[in-house]
């Protein structure tokens, strides 16, 4: 999967970097269960790079924010 230009600069529109989040944060889920809550922005940038390289280096930073706090969102919904 490869990050979509829809716009008219470099950079994706907010649905299509929420779409992309929302994506790769099922995908780190599918593969590593309840331990992605446990994992800090820098891992998420080492994990989701090779998705997200030929992205603008904001919404590269974006997307690992977003994702990181899809996964806060998440634990407390779980845990309480």
């Amino acid at each position: 999967m490869r990050g979509r230009l829809r716009s008219t600069d470099e950079r994706l529109i907010d649905d299509d970097l929420t779409e992309l989040a929302d994506e790769l944060s099922m995908r780190l889920y599918a593969t590593m269960g309840h331990r992605v809550y446990l994992l800090s922005r820098p891992d998420i940038i080492q994990l989701t790079k090779s998705y997200i390289d030929d992205l603008h280096t904001e919404d590269q930073d974006a997307i690992c924010w977003l994702i990181w706090d899809l996964f806060q969102e998440g634990m407390q919904l779980e845990f309480g």
